[in-house]
């Protein structure tokens, strides 16, 4: 298997715009749903001890014209887990679909921190991680491509 970790800049993604405004945070995006409506539904983890902080990233996804709704689902070990809905803009792409486009598999969680969206994923054939990495680049600015060689016992959780 080969293993590609990236990191890019994702233009257009909301949960990335969170990041860069709250850079310091480490939020983990546990995953979410395209609706048949074409709106998307998500659950995001940021890693914060802070109630201030916890309100400040509701107020900034409430406030945003893309989301439906936010709502504080759940406090645990330090992670706030927060489920909101949002419109889908026009054009805008997936990060999710580039990697199952590609024939990739998720490695871990996708992790957005300093205004970085980070990714770890795996690929049966390397051809898929050139693929991967060049539709990046048409996605966001790509700050980071590395493949190296992993197992697969990666895809399992330890």
């Amino acid at each position: 298997m080969f293993k590609v970790k990236f990191g890019l800049e994702h233009r257009g993604c909301l949960v990335n715009e969170l990041s860069r405004q709250f850079p310091d945070v480490r939020i983990m995006c546990p995953g979410g749903f395209h609706m048949d409506d074409g709106n998307v539904e998500e659950i995001i983890a940021p890693f914060v001890t802070k109630e201030t902080v916890i309100k400040d990233i509701i107020s900034f996804l409430d406030k945003d014209s893309r989301v439906l709704g936010v709502e504080l689902l759940e406090k645990n070990n330090g992670f706030a887990f927060i489920g909101f809905a949002n419109r889908v803009l026009q054009g805008a792409t997936f990060v999710s679909d580039a990697v199952a486009k590609n024939r990739c598999f998720r490695i871990g969680v996708e992790e957005q921190s300093g205004g970085i969206e980070r990714w770890t994923v795996g690929c049966v054939l390397e051809e898929n991680t050139q693929k991967l990495l060049a539709e990046l680049k048409t996605i966001g600015e790509l700050k980071y491509g590395e493949v190296t060689k992993g197992s697969y016992k990666e895809l399992i959780p330890k």
